[in-house]
């Protein structure tokens, strides 16, 4: 099973003014991380979490679960967890992903929804083997923590589907 890569890394040039792109007006902070290796984080002008960093800043990295780039840990004070912020990874091409703004086929809108159905069906199971195995054993006592549980089960579950 693969695990998130928390790498640390040095700010190495801050955001500077918004480039344009093939995919709209974009920032970028270069950072170099613990073993030498430098990345780009990209993000759209005026993002919270790449405008604010500075030359010489420390900071931490996850690598994506492909491993093919990373993206910022943002670790600010008022952000309720942990979250990777969203950034390209570096060699991102538009070409990669779908048309967000295409009308789907029926064949794809068919294909999405036997997908949903079918996770639906793992995710209602976690959910049932959640609270057997935590609520029924006297381990915990309320339904937030049964839906986080469940939510693990169908992330390792289904980690690597894609």
């Amino acid at each position: 099973m693969a695990s998130l890569t928390i790498v640390q890394g040095t700010v190495k040039y801050a955001a500077g003014p918004a480039r344009e792109t093939k995919n709209g007006p974009r920032i970028n902070v270069v950072v170099t991380l613990a073993d030498g290796e430098e990345t780009k984080l990209w993000g759209d002008p005026g993002d919270p979490a790449l405008t604010p960093l500075k030359k010489g800043q420390s900071v931490q990295v996850v690598k994506n679960a492909k491993g093919t780039g990373y993206s910022l840990l943002d670790t600010s004070p008022g952000t309720p967890a942990a979250t990777p912020a969203l950034v390209p990874a570096p060699g991102y091409s538009p070409r990669q992903q779908p048309d967000v703004f295409k009308p789907w086929t029926d064949d794809e809108k068919r294909e999405l929804a036997a997908k949903i159905d079918k996770e639906s069906d793992l995710l209602r199971y976690c959910l049932q083997t959640a609270r057997k195995k935590f609520v029924d054993s006297g381990l915990i006592e309320n339904e937030a923590s049964v839906c986080s549980l469940a939510s693990v089960l169908f992330l390792h579950a289904t980690e690597g589907d894609e």
